[in-house]
């Protein structure tokens, strides 16, 4: 039963994709900064804007130490992100709230430090972030510069 619901789950993803439609890829990268200062460990999630055009893969990418990126689809294997208007997401890959990558070093009975969040909240949701990009062809550079 389970390779059956994973089975329609994979066809369902590639049919969401305009089966098998091929889409326009081009190289991104970039550097995220918070009030001028680069800002590493984030998760970046960059999915195409539907309300302005055809669906298609998302990208990804994590910031390093100097808060530099490079998109990939992780959905179709491949650098880059498709050609499009795109809403972007950012997630803090060092979250010690609930379910974040700290929690399980924690003791179920510690209370989860207190730390400032390193973004704001407005970046991390889809329907809430302000930021969007438009990725073009050929290989470019994006940078995001956020601010409180």
């Amino acid at each position: 039963m389970r390779v059956v619901v994973w089975f329609a789950i994979g066809v369902a993803s590639v049919a969401s994709f305009g089966c098998g439609k091929r889409h326009q890829f081009a190289e991104v990268e970039g550097t995220v900064t918070l009030d001028g200062v680069p800002v590493p460990d984030l998760l970046i999630i960059s999915e195409p804007d539907a309300t302005l055009g055809p669906p298609g893969p998302r990208s990804i990418a994590s910031t390093d130490a100097a808060g530099r990126f490079r998109l990939y689809c992780d959905i179709m294997g491949r650098d880059g992100a498709v050609v499009a208007h795109h809403r972007v997401v950012l997630c803090d890959t060092n979250d010690s709230g609930p379910g974040g990558p700290e929690s399980s070093k924690r003791p179920r009975t510690a209370t989860p430090p207190k730390r400032a969040p390193k973004l704001p909240s407005r970046y991390e949701t889809a329907n809430e972030s302000p930021l969007r990009i438009e990725v073009r062809a050929g290989k470019q550079t994006i940078d995001l510069a956020l601010t409180r």
